[in-house]
């Protein structure tokens, strides 16, 4: 049976799943405000789902369905689309309903996916999905590719466009690395390089890139990494201009995103990830589609705050393991303090198994979470018409995450 009950301890609203005992044809009970509806024979999705002010999936989506239907048994949705509360069915679900599933495989993935859900809802509050508001739903698909194209139009009218910073990329690319070079956090941090513990440790680096890599299915990407890399651990990134983004991912201004402005460590599913210096937990949270969790984001994500001297800078470790988010925003922690271990390629974004570092400057978090309106994701790819803005302002938004990497103490 799965309970999903609703608790409230001072401002937080916390859900707590209090068992999984009948693997098969699992029972739904919905406990609103701590009160089974016991005086009803059942409650629609919908009505739980108010009560609970958060966007919760339809069944369907968790059966992963059968694709020869074109209707959801329970509640006539498309089982192809992503199901917000608004389009949520209002079908009664009985205390008791069997959800019918072809396989005990499938029946887990049901189990799994509302852990999933218990589990991250207390790091998700500021996610849109979950936050039960019509105007926060994702456009689609043909909506975004008519607004990439209106930004194309644009960008033609602009002196510079697109096209430019793409034939001038090296140069971009290497003006941009001699400002990190020469800035004074760079100095700083070399001068430190005995109080820098190492992030990854256990095995060699192997170096090499993803310049020409294009998008593949994630199992060839495994093989690929792994070929290149065999039992040691690998790393690659910085600054990499790759192949690998489709061509509408895009900026607010339209400019391609194509560079890669952290460091990717490739290591097994489980290796531990280590803080460098002395840190605060600035976020923890999950990025990304808690339901497509092949959507090339984040996945479970920690930023840490540092302080060297008179600099503020941040660090980002994405693609780690659910588990990880245990990490309390506030929290201050010594160098060498274990912050999470890397993810699992279903729960890291679709990517072969790795965590991407980035460092970031104060003014980077400032600019970003003023524009965004909320903090703890943060861009790992970049437009060359932001390096180039970042070089005419002779400001360093990203830092190169080699100096926490490889200068630390031996």
């Amino acid at each position: 049976m799965i309970t999903l009950t609703k608790s409230l301890e001072k401002d937080s609203t916390k859900f707590v799943c209090s068992s999984y005992t009948t693997i098969k044809n699992p029972k739904i009970t919905f406990y609103l405000n701590g009160k089974q509806h016991k005086e009803k024979k059942g409650i629609s999705i919908l009505e739980a789902c108010r009560s609970f002010d958060l966007y919760l999936p339809c069944l369907c989506s968790l059966t992963n369905g059968n694709q020869k239907k074109k209707k959801c048994d329970l509640c006539l949705v498309e089982t192809n689309e992503q199901v917000s509360l608004v389009n949520a069915c209002t079908t009664k679900i009985k205390e008791g309903m069997k959800i019918e599933t072809n396989t005990k495989r499938a029946t887990s993935k049901i189990l799994q996916n509302w852990k999933r859900l218990v589990l991250l809802h207390p790091s998700l509050s500021s996610v849109e999905m979950f936050q039960g508001r019509k105007d926060m739903v994702s456009k689609t698909q043909q909506e975004k590719e008519q607004n990439f194209q209106q930004t194309i139009v644009q960008n033609k009218r602009e002196k510079k466009s697109d096209e430019y910073y793409q034939q001038n990329s090296q140069s971009i690319l290497d003006n941009y690395r001699t400002l990190i070079k020469n800035s004074p956090l760079t100095k700083l941090i070399l001068e430190h390089k005995n109080q820098i513990h190492p992030i990854v440790k256990g095995k060699e680096f192997v170096s090499f890139d993803l310049l020409n890599l294009k998008r593949m299915a994630i199992d060839k990407m495994v093989d690929y990494v792994n070929n290149k890399i065999g039992q040691n651990y690998g790393i690659c990134g910085f600054l990499e201009k790759r192949k690998i983004y489709p061509k509408n991912f895009i900026d607010i201004e339209g400019y391609r995103r194509n560079v890669h402005v952290g460091v990717d460590v490739f290591a097994p599913q489980g290796t531990p990830v280590y803080a460098p210096i002395d840190s605060t937990v600035y976020t923890s949270k999950y990025n990304g589609n808690l339901w497509n969790t092949f959507d090339g984001d984040y996945g479970p994500t920690i930023v840490l705050k540092h302080n060297i001297g008179s600099h503020t800078f941040y660090t980002l470790y994405g693609h780690l393991s659910l588990n990880s988010l245990n990490m309390k925003v506030g929290t201050t922690i010594k160098a060498g303090t274990k912050i999470g271990e890397i993810g699992e390629k279903n729960i890291n974004g679709g990517w072969p198994t790795h965590t991407h570092i980035q460092v970031m400057s104060n003014n980077l978090i400032q600019d970003f979470e003023f524009q965004s309106k909320q903090k703890g994701d943060y861009p790992g790819v970049l437009s060359l018409k932001t390096l180039d803005m970042c070089l005419n302002n002779n400001s360093v938004y990203f830092y190169d995450p080699n100096l926490l990497i490889f200068h630390h103490k031996k």
